[in-house]
């Protein structure tokens, strides 16, 4: 559970991950919430947990369907440990799905 104060629904941006220039805003939600559109590119999210959580850059193709899962593990008196996958495809609507290696026009 998150802890005492924290949103159970964090906001999210999503920002361009341009090399060399300022990102551009792209997107903005809140965790949990339904899809939003975001443009198809290399992108970044940022999570605004305690503290903050910069995710990617990953990049999304035209039509993409994509969800960021965000495991948190307690350490103690330090940070927690965070570790993030990002589904694509029928996997990130939460249809059933085969493996993800078995997916239409997913990369290796």
């Amino acid at each position: 559970p998150p802890p005492p104060g924290a949103s159970a629904s964090p906001p999210w941006t999503a920002s361009s991950a341009q090399a060399g220039g300022e990102p551009a805003l792209l997107a903005v939600g809140r965790a949990g919430g339904g899809f939003v559109p975001v443009p198809p590119g290399v992108v970044t999210l940022l999570v605004q947990l305690d503290p903050p959580e910069r995710i990617g850059p990953f990049l999304l193709r035209a039509g993409d369907a994509a969800r960021v899962r965000i495991l948190e593990e307690a350490t103690g008196a330090g940070a927690p440990v965070r570790t993030w996958r990002l589904e694509r495809g029928d996997e990130a609507v939460g249809r059933a799905f085969p493996p993800p290696e078995t997916l239409p026009g997913r990369e290796p």
